[in-house]
């Protein structure tokens, strides 16, 4: 029995000196780990298989095996070469290293400690490491206006948003949307735009404004504003190991037409004072006040909102005494804190003292007392006024039938100049201001600061319209296709080309051979394009209030392409973007309808 007792503890001792000289491997995290500025880290990794490390070396260090971060030997902290920056900042947690597992942890982190570490076990017989990665959370916030931002109606917007304290989110993603996460209206990530999930409404009018995105700051630009683009926005920005957003407030404003007053009718022994104004949003606030500034209780008041969103007021104001001389209705704007007034002077002679009848009586002195000569003056301005209506009527119809032979046009990057800057979507096009390194191809206009369409014309007819918003210069039309596109050109239809232009802001140009001045009282904020092949006949509208600028006459033997220029960056107040835009379905209608234009 003796003799099988030391066998046994024999083999014992062989089986474990067996284990102590095994290999063994070093496991670290298959994750980063994620620390927090100005937090602590823990740095965690262990033997495979279990194994004491009581009486190893464990070394932590950065790149070089002599930058140590911490070190333990001989059964203690041996951190007499550890690096400066870790001094005092490091601990080696050993509660489980008799299981050979042990922790670094690392103080008061900063954005410096974010890297790669080695965590490294020798033996008397083996040595291994395994190496971590750190990766630093910076914290941060996301901070919007306190206000809401204003934005009028058909105008653009820009919402603004920056991190605290300030970082760099070039590398982040940076995501607007509405109420859920995924109506997405712009989408920047992996360093550019990415709006191919963007929702359908704002296609085409967005753009992040990321000039400073390098200090943490953006700023979405949303154009062409509707009613429909009011509310809340949420900016968000995502980096490797945070995420924050903000909420911003979007208030869609327009003031309306200056208030028309006048007196409606007589009734119930008064006079009935009638106040009409058109276009505001949102649904405006309507007061009568007279010559003291108090308010008086209008009889009536009607607000209508239109199709287009936009809010029509009328109110009436019934007075039966001549106790206020002077009667102003107010008419404003509660988001702007802007009103638009009309005043009326009421004389005591319109109101009822003794009878009815005199009031009749005395209108009617009045009336027959007005010279004849106003008489035919009045009639001489209704029957031009009539004619006005009947060629504006006309125009109309011929706009709309115009708008019916829409068409979708984008831009043909190879035909745009080293200089032009076009959208993904190719629909918008503006100059930067610097020359790019573009491939110098026939197609390309070069220096001229021009761009054609894809789409080419040889019959029929085609309408298109393009924003020019705030611009102070811009040239738009059709050109043949054979035009040169190298060097200097003129623009002039013997030259090939059928444009019209701005310049300086508000100098409207037909460029005909020798260019003529148009003389607009509107200034267009989109042109309408109207081509006629078969007629020879190139058109341009305002496509806001649908009135004709210019036609050219011509005849078409060669192909036609829309043309484009948004003329010189001028230091930046020329920097806008021409923007091709659909057609609004209201202005459609049926082909079959009327006679060809």
């Amino acid at each position: 029995m003796r003799g099988l007792f030391y066998f046994i503890l024999l083999m014992t001792c062989l089986h474990f000196q067996t284990i102590n000289a095994e290999l063994f491997k070093v496991i670290g995290p298959d994750q980063p780990v994620i620390a927090v500025l100005g937090k602590a880290a823990e740095l965690s990794c262990h033997l495979s298989p279990v194994l004491s490390a009581e009486h190893m070396e464990v070394r932590w260090f950065r790149s070089s095996f002599q930058l140590v971060v911490h070190l333990y030997e001989n059964g203690m902290d041996q951190n007499e070469h550890q690096i400066p920056e870790y001094r005092g900042r490091t601990e080696l947690i050993r509660n489980y290293i008799s299981c050979g597992i042990v922790s670094l942890r690392i103080y008061n982190i900063g954005p410096d400690d974010e890297g790669s570490y080695t965590c490294f076990f020798k033996s008397d017989t083996s040595y291994e490491d395994a190496t971590l990665e750190l990766k630093v959370a910076q914290l941060f916030k996301v901070i919007g206006p306190d206000q809401p931002v204003i934005a009028v109606l058909g105008k653009d917007a820009e919402l603004s948003c920056h991190l605290s304290p300030v970082l760099s989110a070039e590398h982040m993603e940076v995501r607007w949307f509405r109420s859920s996460f995924q109506l997405v209206v712009h989408l920047y990530e992996n360093g550019m735009d990415q709006n191919e999930h963007q929702v359908p409404e704002y296609r085409g009018r967005t753009e992040l404004i990321r000039n400073y995105i390098s200090c943490g700051i953006v700023s979405l630009r949303i154009y062409n504003i509707g009613p429909d683009d009011e509310g809340s926005y949420t900016c968000f920005f995502k980096s490797d190991t945070s995420y924050e957003d903000a909420t911003l407030e979007l208030k869609v404003v327009r003031l309306g037409s200056i208030p028309s007053i006048s007196m409606n009718d007589y009734q119930d022994r008064g006079i009935r004072i009638l106040c009409e104004s058109a276009g505001w949003y949102p649904e405006p606030e309507v007061t009568w006040r007279e010559e003291a500034g108090q308010s008086l209780v209008p009889a009536s008041e009607t607000e209508l909102q239109r199709q287009n969103g936009l809010f029509d007021v009328k109110t009436s104001l019934l007075m039966r005494t001549n106790q206020y001389n002077k009667i102003t209705c107010h008419i404003g704007n509660t988001v702007m804190k802007q009103e638009r007034e009309s005043a009326i002077s009421i004389a005591g002679i319109f109101f009822q003292r003794v009878s009815r009848w005199m009031v009749s009586l005395s209108i009617l002195l009045v009336s027959v007392i007005i010279p004849f000569g106003l008489l035919v003056v009045l009639v001489i301005y209704h029957l031009m006024k009539e004619r006005h209506e009947k060629e504006s009527l006309r125009t109309e119809l011929e706009f709309a039938r115009c708008c019916s032979y829409a068409v979708n046009v984008t831009l043909d990057p190879e035909t745009a100049s080293p200089y032009l800057i076009l959208s993904e979507d190719r629909k918008s096009v503006r100059n930067g201001g610097i020359r790019q390194k573009l491939p110098d191809n026939p197609q390309r206009f070069d220096p001229v600061v021009s761009v054609l369409g894809c789409e080419s014309f040889t019959s029929g007819r085609h309408y298109w319209e393009v924003e020019v918003g705030d611009k102070t210069d811009w040239t738009l039309g059709v050109c043949k296709d054979s035009v040169s596109r190298k060097g200097d050109i003129i623009l002039a239809p013997e030259d090939g080309y059928w444009t019209v232009a701005m310049r300086d802001r508000d100098k409207y140009w037909a460029c005909t051979s020798s260019w003529t001045l148009l003389s607009l009282s509107v200034r267009p904020w989109a042109v309408g394009i109207f081509l006629d092949y078969e007629a020879g006949k190139v058109s341009f509208y305002n496509a806001e209030n649908k009135s004709h600028l210019f036609t050219f006459t011509n005849t078409f033997t060669e192909k036609l392409q829309p043309y484009f220029s948004p003329y010189l960056n001028k230091a930046g107040t020329n920097a806008g973007a021409l923007r091709i835009r659909p057609v609004p379905d209201w202005e459609l209608v049926s082909q079959t309808q009327g006679s060809d234009i």
